[in-house]
């Protein structure tokens, strides 16, 4: 089993009573689901600012799945939940309900982090496509998960 939860410490006691979720149909989504699993059990989660973990980056084509299998735990998520949003189990990052919305929350960090430092408009020719292929994989998830779940489990290595 798959657990992608860096940069988390966890207490034994809090493992024997409240064991990591198996059987989900998530690729990295089984950490949001043990956070809420592990505060209606009682424990508390901390948030250590300071802590840091280092990983080697992914490769291009890692980074794409990554994308695809995001947007797919977005829609599994949902369906756990019950709830068709999955604010449930998304907590302080819920998602932006609708795409205007959303469109408007990426300009407005787009303008921030070029307002930053003017030279990376040298750099927005070269990343826009980039953004474009990441954002296709991104909505790539969503489809082929509501589509035929089944492929996507299999083609993203998720057990079911």
């Amino acid at each position: 089993m798959r657990f992608y939860a860096h940069p988390t410490a966890i207490r034994r006691c809090a493992l024997v009573r409240c064991p990591m979720p198996r059987g989900l149909r998530l690729v990295r989504g089984q950490a949001v689901v043990h956070s809420l699993a592990l505060r209606q059990a009682g424990f508390t989660l901390w948030r250590q600012p300071r802590a840091r973990t280092f990983h080697p980056l992914p490769t291009p084509a890692g980074m794409l799945w990554r994308f695809v299998g995001q947007r797919h735990d977005s829609v599994v998520l949902a369906g756990l939940s019950g709830d068709r949003t999955g604010r449930s189990f998304r907590g302080f990052l819920q998602p932006l309900d609708h795409p205007v919305a959303r469109t408007t929350h990426v300009l407005q960090r787009a303008r921030a982090v070029l307002a930053e430092d003017r030279l990376r408009w040298l750099l927005l020719p070269a990343v826009l496509p980039v953004g474009a292929v990441f954002t296709l994989a991104y909505l790539a998830g969503r489809v082929l998960t509501r589509i035929a779940p089944a492929t996507a489990d299999r083609l993203l290595g998720v057990c079911t």
